[in-house]
């Protein structure tokens, strides 16, 4: 793991993620990668080898792009539904929309939000 950061969010996305099934993110785990291809099983594997429930079950892959994204998502949403936790990619396009959203006066509204969509992504059921 690259980055970890202690989560001590009281308000917005990262002091609602207990809302998911008992999700347990005491620490938020991200691991870079400098891939210009699609993340394999081994880069979900080191992730999600790393969560436990004195910890972490969340974790971001930071890669360079996805070409196939539906295939990354129904690998993301599997991990989920096998209880093995969440894992969410950020590519840089969504670095640049959090970097871009740093400047803005509403920027933890949308923060938020780009948060938010990616664990809705994740959870629903289509």
């Amino acid at each position: 793991i690259d980055i970890t950061f202690h989560n001590s969010s009281d308000e917005g996305f990262f002091s609602r993620l207990s809302n998911y099934g008992g999700l347990f993110c005491a620490k938020i785990l991200f691991e870079c990668k400098n891939f210009t291809s699609d993340v394999a099983n081994p880069e979900y594997d080191q992730m999600t080898g790393r969560f436990n429930n004195r910890e972490s079950t969340i974790g971001y892959i930071v890669c360079r792009g996805i070409e196939d994204k539906m295939k990354a998502l129904k690998s993301c949403k599997d991990f989920v539904t096998n209880g093995r936790g969440y894992v969410f990619i950020l590519i840089d396009e969504d670095i640049i929309d959090l970097l871009n959203a740093v400047t803005s006066d509403n920027r933890d509204t949308i923060i938020d939000g780009i948060l938010q969509k990616k664990m809705t992504e994740l959870v629903s059921s289509n």
